[in-house]
């Protein structure tokens, strides 16, 4: 469903219980609704591309997820991803995020890959990655104006 020029969430989507990977990048999206909850059998959600400044408080729900593609959009925050215990890829590249949730920081996330593009001088990875990434195995930062460069742990 990527690159019709939606500018809503279709809600017929979430009504797809047995859905394992929605993709919905390119579009014209600004929110994810509360309704996204319901597709706990989502492995991968892609909405790169779009409008979004906000993603439901909800999508932590998603347990089942591995990869979170939220790149390229307007997000100022991201909601709590505590739940998503499985979540092994999340790319926030490409936003207005200034740090990041706490569910992100050591022992609190299996997240083994982060991927955060930062286009202007403030990057959401400045002020955490000293020593918090501890489960990340593979962090790619460009366009980040950091200094000094943090050490890892």
């Amino acid at each position: 469903m990527g690159a019709n020029y939606l500018e809503t969430f279709p809600d017929t989507v979430c009504g797809l219980a047995e859905l394992r990977r929605l993709y919905l990048g390119s579009n014209r999206l600004r929110y994810v609704p509360d309704c996204v909850a319901a597709l706990r059998n989502l492995e991968v959600l892609y909405l790169g591309g779009n409008r979004l400044q906000q993603v439901t408080k909800y999508i932590d729900r998603l347990s089942k997820l591995s990869l979170l593609y939220l790149g390229d959009n307007r997000l100022v925050e991201l909601p709590s991803l505590q739940g998503m215990k499985n979540l092994r890829t999340l790319n926030i590249h490409n936003n207005r995020l200034t740090l990041l949730p706490p569910s992100v920081r050591p022992n609190n996330s299996q997240c083994t890959q982060l991927f955060c593009f930062c286009p202007r001088n403030i990057c959401a990875c400045s002020s955490c990655l000293c020593g918090c990434l501890y489960h990340v195995v593979c962090v790619m930062l460009a366009l980040c104006f950091l200094w000094p460069i943090p050490s890892w742990p």
